[in-house]
């Protein structure tokens, strides 16, 4: 009987052994697959830049709205005929073709800005945003020949760009959950800066512990005072206590210097988690979905070609009547321009006045934009053109 038992524990160990080995060649091929798929990325990314070089060269139209009708229509049918969920092609080919556009985009803006060259690019940048950064500079730059300077303050950030250290700057304006991001504001009207571009990232928080921890074990958590801000609903209910830090790279050092069981921190699903930590648990944000809204300023200000949809950012301050800001608004609607955003902020040294911050659709080339800007000057006590830069979003008529 106990031979039995043996012959029968050890086939059920020998099957078990042969299935492992068997997931793991499937894992194996898997791999093998995500590193082909990504090399086609490349290859297509390659022809994708011959298409953008000519069009940047002949003038042609960036957008060719029959052309990405026909791809979609296209891999539609064919994923239709392999049995491909509709909605997972298209998700995936709406980021490839959105990518195609933006490198044509920067193609076109490189060509009208010489200064957006081969050369080695200095960008300063925040410390503490340095994983968002990062993203930033690689999506607009397009894997241009970076030099990233991290700096201990947004004003130092600023600086190193103003006192030409640095060619541009990267720094966050606004987060879809946390608002505007008034301390930018203020540095922007301080200096001479101007905002030739902006990119939308992603944020996307989780709880990050030592390997052997456990959720429903922890106490306490180290994290900076804007995550609390962001993650509040998690914190609440897990009743944790909040250690304050200014710095979240420090948050890894901090847990293992007190390689405690009981302690976690806030990181981003972006960053690579180091030895010894693990990921305890996703998405501990207020809201599912967070953008963080960055903005990439210069010491000049750029063209920005006209058939790329464009935005213009103003900063101006009213006269102390009725109507004023009215009647700034009301020039820009007769002159049929959308108005994408409205700020106020008190100025530093009369906080009985505001300063008001406007973003809207067009382009300083327009005559319509020319216009409405030099009527809203002419009874404005102050107004001056943060920037002219090409919109973010992209949207894909896929109907």
């Amino acid at each position: 009987m106990e031979h039995c038992r043996f012959i029968i524990g050890a086939s059920c160990r020998k099957k078990m052994m042969e299935e492992k080995l068997d997931l793991d060649e499937v894992r194996k091929e898997i791999n093998r697959i995500d590193d082909e798929i990504l090399q086609l990325l490349v290859v297509r990314k390659e022809q994708t830049y011959k298409v953008a070089e000519y069009k940047a060269n002949n003038r042609k139209e960036i957008r060719d709205l029959p052309r990405e009708k026909e791809i979609f229509t296209r891999l539609l049918l064919k994923a239709k005929e392999l049995g491909l969920s509709l909605d997972y092609v298209k998700s995936i080919f709406s980021e490839i073709i959105k990518d195609s556009i933006k490198l044509q985009r920067f193609l076109v803006q490189k060509q009208a800005n010489l200064e957006i060259s081969n050369k080695i690019i200095n960008i300063a940048f925040n410390q503490n945003t340095s994983a968002f950064s990062l993203r930033v500079a690689s999506n607009y730059f397009h894997n241009s020949n970076l030099n990233l300077d991290p700096c201990k303050s947004f004003s130092e950030v600023f600086e190193k760009v103003r006192n030409g250290k640095n060619d541009y700057a990267i720094v966050p304006i606004e987060n879809s959950l946390g608002g505007s991001n008034n301390l930018i504001y203020d540095l922007l009207m301080e200096n001479p800066l101007f905002t030739i571009g902006e990119v939308e990232v992603p944020v996307e928080f989780t709880l990050v512990a030592l390997n052997n921890a456990q959720l429903e074990n922890i106490t306490d958590i180290y994290c900076r005072p804007e995550e609390v801000i962001l993650c509040n609903d998690f914190i609440k209910d897990k009743r944790l206590k909040v250690h304050y830090l200014s710095d979240h790279r420090d948050i890894y050092s901090k847990l293992k210097e007190k390689n405690s069981l009981t302690l976690a921190g806030i990181s981003y699903q972006s960053s690579i988690d180091p030895e010894g930590i693990k990921v305890l648990s996703d998405e501990i944000a207020n809201q599912k979905k967070i953008l963080t809204r960055y903005i990439i300023l210069s010491r000049k200000q750029v063209d920005v070609d006209d058939q790329i949809p464009a935005k213009t950012s103003v900063i101006f301050s009213t006269k102390q009547e009725i109507g004023s800001l009215a009647s700034v608004l009301n020039i820009f609607k007769d002159h049929k321009i959308n108005l994408l955003k409205l700020e106020s902020r008190p100025m530093k040294d009369n906080h009985s006045e505001e300063l008001f911050y406007l973003d809207f659709e067009g382009n300083l080339k327009s005559p319509s934009v020319v216009n409405a800007i030099n009527q809203a000057t002419n009874i404005c006590r102050f107004f001056r053109v943060l920037g002219n830069y090409p919109i973010y979003e992209i949207s894909l008529d896929l109907e």
